[in-house]
């Protein structure tokens, strides 16, 4: 799996995996009692795990995450990441069949 993250053959896959890192979602921080957000980077040298944590930090934001404030913090933005996460997903079901069979409960 991780030689498909490194060498992607699908365009959108590709697209996705080049988006996240080069504008990879920020991580949610309490700063002083406020809500911040941070530029951490994954200390590994996989692209694969990289990319994998950064789809979980978007899950993370979206569904833990402080977005609202009186209104969203950066909505478009926010919009692009989940859309990319989800190519990702949607790639790594489609790599393993095994895991697309769990995923979908196909016995």
């Amino acid at each position: 799996m991780a030689a498909s993250f490194e060498e992607p053959t699908d365009e959108e896959f590709a697209k996705a995996i080049a988006y996240m890192l080069a504008h990879p979602p920020k991580r949610q921080i309490v700063e002083g009692g406020v809500l911040g957000w941070s530029a951490s980077v994954p200390q590994t040298n996989l692209q694969s795990d990289r990319v994998l944590i950064y789809v979980r930090r978007v899950r993370n934001n979206l569904f833990h995450g402080g977005k609202f404030n009186g209104r969203w913090f950066e909505p478009q933005r926010s919009a692009v990441l989940l859309q990319h996460s989800l190519t990702i997903l949607n790639a790594c079901l489609a790599a393993s069949p095994a895991v697309n069979e769990a995923y979908h409960n196909e016995p």
